[in-house]
């Protein structure tokens, strides 16, 4: 993680050498892709290398660990035009192949991919909550969670993500007060609404170890 933030590292970026460098240390349990004279030339085995040329360089290393991804939809419309609050969760995962990494890196990166990927899951939740009255939202939430994959999952494969539902999403919602005849002295409160906070994936941090 970031310093001082909650941000999940997916993709570190380290520093240029100048000049020959004396050793290096190649980290495992790691995709560490390398390239020569700026050109990729795919995966850099881990261990200890002496000498290392300055026309050779560690371009990225990109974690293999599954990360949540938590993305609540505040205020979503229902058919009957009541709002829902949707606490869906996600998890991904680059790979399991290099070829994988190197899609991502290359043609999506992780900029792109928290715009790409919060647009992707805020649009799916609004067009299907909308599809439904709200009286049958929960009733969903699987069917949710599960067109939430697939959709996903065809998407973001090209670039090397593999995306999984991470359990039913806890839904809450806030019907409009009902309107009592006037003889009736009681009348119906909306439910209070939920609150929670949003976790991105971040942008590509620069390594701050010496490899």
């Amino acid at each position: 993680m970031a310093s001082g933030t909650r941000d999940i590292t997916l993709v570190a970026v380290p520093g240029e050498g100048c000049c020959c460098v004396q050793f290096v240390s190649i980290p495992s349990g790691f995709f560490v892709l390398g390239q020569r004279w700026h050109k990729n030339i795919g995966q850099v085995d881990p261990g200890f290398k002496m000498c290392w040329p300055f026309f050779y360089r560690v371009s990225h290393i990109i974690t293999r660990a599954t990360v949540t991804y938590s993305a609540p939809s505040r205020q979503v419309p229902c058919a009957d035009n009541v709002m829902v609050d949707i606490n869906l969760s996600l998890t991904f995962s680059i790979g399991p192949s290099l070829e994988d990494a190197e899609a991502f890196v290359y043609t999506l990166g992780c900029t792109r991919f928290d715009e790409f990927l919060a647009a992707e899951v805020e649009e799916g939740v609004r067009g299907l909550v909308y599809s439904v009255t709200h009286d049958r939202v929960n009733d969903l939430r699987e069917e949710f969670a599960q067109s939430m994959l697939a959709s996903l999952s065809n998407k973001f494969r090209p670039f090397g993500v593999q995306a999984r539902a991470h359990g039913a999403p806890p839904i809450s919602s806030a019907a409009p007060p009902l309107l009592s005849p006037p003889s009736s002295p009681h009348s119906f409160a909306p439910r209070g609404r939920t609150v929670g906070r949003t976790r991105k994936c971040p942008s590509a941090f620069q390594s701050s170890s010496s490899l």
